[in-house]
């Protein structure tokens, strides 16, 4: 009865959009028929993500053809392979979350909120609570890091994880509509920053040579693809960040090591050591040291938002403001804004030109778009450390 109920309300709802003519809608109201649309797709992705699981027990997706169930599944989805594997690991993990498929049941979370928090509740059971509060507060990028940090700190603590992202490394290539080669893949914590270094120092390099030859400039992301075919290709010409071609501002951003205050005076660390690397995540600290040694590693003590001490664990150059910066903006304050690689250093309050010091009170870490924008467009940086405001011009 309840299916058939539902099949009736979807032909009247199937009614009500065939009616809607967007063209004559006034801004506000197709902002409302937006928050109407929007309301809707939770309801279906929510249902979607708690039925899934239990639509593929006995599919019979041999006798249809399919691979795998999973192949089953995207094709009754109408999603890829992929998208259909998460779909139905969330929704396996839902069952074990009450409270999130009850949020989902009443319309409360999107399919990449639901997904994100069902991945992270399942690494942590503990926090459950607090992601439902997390997704209910914070801006949608916000909470997608957030759950993502969460998880990530969770499953670095247990031994076995690293086994188990070694296993599942892998790389996959396919042609878009436009027939532009992609790939996407996915490798350890310490073989993706190998990688990254690699094809950092050779997009650098790239990027001084097409200077020199006076070519217009490009896209720092083509200078990377650029330099990872000539990286798999074996046209090296400088790879890697050993040695003295290692800036001290390099460093800082491939390895820090954050403690929390509390912790530290309780003498105990809760949960053991974690590496936190920019734009990576939480990672084993060993696993970090494997790769960059101890000695480029740095000490952060933090008291919430405020980094209270930075101490460098080693022979490099002191550069402690930068230190700072690093483990204090670890992302572009902006609001919003998730940019995590590539930021500049702002003189938020009183511009350099105008004298500024260069002091931890007056820098702030941003994209370069919204440095731009900041700098020649008006927009203005106000509040601080967890209260940024983004304004525009007067």
């Amino acid at each position: 009865f309840m299916l058939e109920e539902a099949k009736d309300h979807l032909a009247a709802l199937m009614g009500c959009v065939s009616a809607v003519d967007a063209a004559a809608l006034e801004p506000e109201s197709a902002r409302a028929y937006l928050e109407l649309s929007c309301a809707i797709k939770r309801l279906g992705a929510g249902l979607e993500l708690l039925v899934a699981s239990r639509a593929t027990c006995g599919a019979p997706w041999r006798e249809e053809g399919y691979r795998s169930e999973a192949g089953w599944l995207a094709e009754a989805t109408r999603s890829s392979v992929p998208e259909a594997i998460e779909t139905k690991r969330t929704s396996e993990r839902l069952e074990k979350l009450e409270a999130t498929a009850e949020a989902l049941r009443r319309g409360q979370l999107s399919s990449t909120e639901a997904k994100a928090l069902a991945s992270a509740a399942s690494a942590d059971p503990g926090a459950e609570e607090a992601l439902l509060e997390a997704a209910r507060s914070l801006p949608m990028s916000h909470f997608t890091h957030y759950a993502r940090d969460l998880a990530q700190g969770a499953l670095a603590r247990d031994p076995a994880h690293h086994d188990r992202l070694r296993t599942g490394r892998f790389l996959n290539f396919w042609s878009d509509h436009e027939g532009m080669l992609r790939f996407s893949g996915g490798v350890t914590p310490e073989d993706g920053l190998r990688l990254a270094a690699a094809v950092k120092s050779q997009a650098a390099h790239l990027a001084d040579e097409a200077r020199r030859a006076g070519i217009g400039e490009e896209r720092p992301e083509a200078h990377a693809a650029d330099a990872l075919v000539a990286l798999a290709c074996g046209e090296l010409r400088r790879a890697g960040f050993d040695g003295p071609e290692l800036s001290c501002s390099t460093r800082h951003d491939l390895g820090v090591l954050h403690l929390q205050l509390e912790s530290l005076c309780q003498g105990e660390l809760a949960g053991g050591e974690l590496c936190e690397i920019a734009g990576v995540g939480p990672v084993p600290r060993k696993a970090a040291e494997q790769l960059l040694g101890p000695r480029w590693l740095a000490l952060v003590i933090e008291d919430g938002v405020d980094v209270r001490t930075v101490a460098h664990l080693g022979r490099a150059v002191p550069a402690h403001l930068e230190t700072a910066l690093l483990a204090r903006d670890r992302r572009c304050v902006v609001p919003n804004c998730q940019v995590a690689l590539g930021l500049e250093i702002d003189h938020w309050q009183i511009p350099f030109a105008q004298g500024g010091p260069t002091e931890l009170w007056n820098l702030a870490r941003i994209c370069h778009m919204h440095h731009r924008m900041k700098t020649y467009e008006g927009y203005r940086l106000l509040g601080g450390p967890g209260s940024w405001e983004w304004l525009p011009p007067d």
